[in-house]
């Protein structure tokens, strides 16, 4: 089956389109990378007070106040 040229150049849009799905051509307009970066960023956020330094306070509360025996 012969397409027409408007036809096939639906075909090729639609090709070119799911191969830049597929195949990561580092273009910052890509939509998995843009929907990876929100997630990274999200995580980002979560996962930063993990890493931060303990609060002024955590001497005080980790102090061993009194000897054993």
């Amino acid at each position: 089956m012969q397409m027409e040229g408007d036809e096939f150049q639906k075909h090729l849009d639609k090709m070119h389109h799911h191969e830049g799905i597929f195949w990561d051509r580092m273009d910052e307009e890509d939509e998995i990378r843009q929907k990876l970066q929100a997630v990274q960023d999200k995580l980002d956020t979560v996962t930063k007070p993990c890493f931060e330094e303990p609060m002024k306070t955590y001497a005080i509360f980790t102090k061993q106040w009194f000897k054993k025996g």
